[in-house]
């Protein structure tokens, strides 16, 4: 009893402070761009401070059950997924081999570690038709998935300085996933339910990552047609992990099952005559990696 009254008193104080922090946030998803105050935002006591006021632990306190949040928490989630977003952009760049790894990478590698089972969970029921927070989830997970691809592909040493890294692209394929799932159109009339740069960023970002965990053989180095075949089998196998890791059933705990869910939803995007051309480009691309 004890216990659950401290868990209700952590719950009002953060609904209260979300209903001042939202103003705040919106301020630093500008700021973090500059590189000085990325490295103070991104300070551990600084970054606590703000996630606890941004709401986000409201989701973490109970990822098997959806909340309910108010407007003001939603502003505040909103927020944070474009300060993140905004932080991995600016500070990649930074990321050289010599110098120091910018404290803002770390922490958002952590957060991108439980932001899977909130992907996996159904909190992201919360975020149905909510258009602009999966647009900047879906902005996220593009540039998380750039990361994992510039570094592990052409830096060990950043690698070693930052071990998360080794496991970001398995991250990204299980999220980007289980977004694409989410954000499935149920038919043409369905389309429009979220803005074309959802679709195609969760698309590009799911290519990237795919090509991050499975890389095939370097320019120039020919493959023979049992190794295309087997690096495009391990790729699919990949995804359709990713997509069963939140199944609750049997049936759906089957890979071959997951594979095909997704090469759904992907084929969708190649023959859907009303969204961009580029939505079908990047999935038909997609497609040519897996099959």
């Amino acid at each position: 009893m004890q216990q659950y009254s401290l868990w209700m008193s952590d719950y009002y104080r953060i609904r209260r402070l979300s209903e001042l922090a939202f103003p705040l946030l919106d301020l630093l998803r500008c700021l973090v761009r500059w590189h000085s105050a990325s490295d103070a935002i991104f300070q551990p006591s600084t970054w606590s401070a703000i996630l606890h006021a941004s709401g986000l632990d409201l989701l973490k306190m109970d990822v098997a059950a959806s909340p309910t949040l108010s407007p003001a928490e939603l502003n505040c989630i909103l927020f944070l997924f474009r300060l993140l977003a905004n932080a991995v952009a600016s500070d990649t760049c930074r990321v050289k081999p010599g110098f120091s790894v910018p404290p803002s990478l770390p922490i958002i590698l952590e957060e991108a570690r439980r932001f899977v089972k909130l992907v996996d969970s159904p909190v992201l029921n919360i975020f149905d038709r909510k258009k602009n927070h999966l647009v900047a989830l879906a902005t996220l997970m593009h540039n998380l998935t750039v990361v994992a691809y510039q570094t592990i592909s052409t830096h060990n040493a950043i690698v070693t300085a930052i071990p998360t890294l080794r496991g970001l692209p398995g991250l990204c394929v299980r999220m980007t996933t289980n977004l694409l799932l989410f954000t499935a159109p149920t038919g043409t009339e369905s389309v429009t339910h979220y803005p074309p740069e959802v679709p195609l960023r969760l698309l590009i970002a799911l290519a990237t990552a795919v090509i991050s965990s499975a890389p095939g053989p370097t320019e120039g180095t020919p493959l023979s047609t049992e190794s295309e075949a087997a690096l495009r089998l391990r790729r699919a196998c990949l995804i359709g992990s990713a997509a069963t890791a939140s199944g609750s059933s049997e049936a759906d705990a089957d890979v071959l099952m997951g594979w095909e869910r997704i090469r759904d939803v992907i084929h969708f995007w190649t023959q859907c005559k009303i969204a961009q051309a580029s939505i079908r480009g990047c999935a038909s691309e997609l497609l040519r990696l897996l099959e």
